[in-house]
């Protein structure tokens, strides 16, 4: 609340007009309405420490679901295996997405980094079970914010045994989503 309170006084200093406030899911989901992107889909939207992941169908959001974790995950892992600072662990991203990177060192960092993202799609897959009340659900993920920029998401995603139960009747499908 006390956020808020503040927020509306620097709205009111700069004389601004504040219609509302929209979450990033939800803009992003707007975003795609009239595009070859529109239908049903689950949004991924990996930002450094949170992920949203919301249901659209139709056009909608039906549910948005949050979890904290996200890219600076996979940082810290860096960080932490291979005992660099923060900007080399963003540096070997950076070169691993150039494809710069010397083939034992995508080696290194995938065997490094395979079981963070693991984890986070259990994170994922929790949050589209909370979702369950609206199936049958959509088997297409977008990825989309900072961490969705690394492509080992979208890969190792992409090869995951997801899990059975879930109301996904086909072969989940994990895409980058950049709104335009």
């Amino acid at each position: 609340e006390s956020y808020l309170k503040y927020f509306g006084q620097v709205v009111a200093r700069l004389k601004l007009r504040l219609g509302g406030f929209i979450s990033s899911s939800y803009a992003t989901v707007d975003s795609q309405k009239n595009k070859k992107t529109a239908g049903d889909f689950f949004l991924v939207d990996i930002s450094a420490r949170n992920t949203d992941v919301a249901l659209s169908k139709g056009g909608q959001v039906l549910g948005v679901e949050s979890f904290n974790l996200g890219g600076d995950l996979l940082i810290d892992k860096i960080v932490q295996d291979f005992k660099v600072s923060t900007e080399s662990a963003e540096g070997y991203i950076r070169g691993y997405e150039a494809g710069t990177l010397a083939p034992g060192a995508i080696k290194n960092l995938e065997k490094s980094l395979i079981g963070e993202i693991e984890f986070f799609r259990s994170g994922i897959t929790l949050a589209i079970n909370n979702l369950n009340d609206f199936a049958p659900l959509p088997n297409i993920i977008f990825l989309s914010g900072g961490g969705a920029k690394f492509g080992l998401f979208r890969k190792i995603l992409s090869q995951a045994n997801w899990p059975t139960d879930l109301a996904i009747r086909k072969k989940i499908k994990v895409n980058i989503l950049t709104p335009s």
